[in-house]
């Protein structure tokens, strides 16, 4: 029987450097490959977290703009009824009490839960259709809004994840990539004596 053995310069015409240089061209390229994918990841994530904050900040502007028009509805109804208590006061007594000149604090709608408790002092406003469907509105868009917060925070822990994750985490500090901030509610104000009713 004869073995024959082919020796890589008898059997192809592929020249290596050195022996070994193939499979270390292999290696290269596949983590050189591996890095681009993780990078395009990370930018993925990226874009997913400002497409989520994007959303934040439509839905913000819907909810408030909602919440100016219960605003409205509010103090139209707070005024007529100052209006109406002052009459009753002309009415019984011809003398200005001082009930007359306080003037009623107009409340400012603030949420869905705030113009619920309004609507529910005046039952004739919750039998309006457009004023159910305006506080429902106010409901779907606090939900929304709530929704999206959660998104953008997970896509953020996700984004921030990958960008501390070798060999992103070393290439990330070359090219000056930063942590995305996490969703912050915006500075609320103190609670104030007159809030409160102190």
């Amino acid at each position: 029987m004869i073995l024959s053995f082919a020796t890589p310069e008898s059997s192809s015409g592929i020249y290596e450097p050195f022996p070994g240089f193939t499979v270390i061209a292999g290696i290269l390229t596949s983590f050189i490959l591996h890095i681009i994918m993780k990078y395009n990841q990370l930018r993925q994530a990226e874009q997913a977290a400002k497409a989520s904050k994007s959303h934040i900040v439509v839905i913000e502007e819907r909810n408030q703009a909602l919440m100016k028009k219960a605003n409205r509805l509010v103090e139209k109804h707070q005024n007529l009824e100052k209006e109406t208590i002052l009459d009753i006061n002309k009415s019984v007594s011809k003398i200005r009490t001082v009930e007359e000149k306080t003037v009623m604090k107009s409340t400012k709608i603030e949420s869905s839960q705030e113009f619920g408790q309004f609507l529910r002092q005046m039952p004739e406003l919750m039998a309006n259709k457009h004023i159910e469907r305006l506080l429902n509105e106010i409901f779907e868009t606090e939900n929304n809004l709530a929704q999206w917060k959660i998104s953008y925070n997970q896509q953020v822990e996700y984004f921030n994840t990958l960008l501390h994750q070798f060999p992103i985490s070393v290439i990330a500090k070359i090219i000056r990539l930063k942590d995305l901030e996490f969703y912050k509610e915006h500075s609320l104000t103190d609670f104030t004596d007159e809030m409160l009713g102190l």
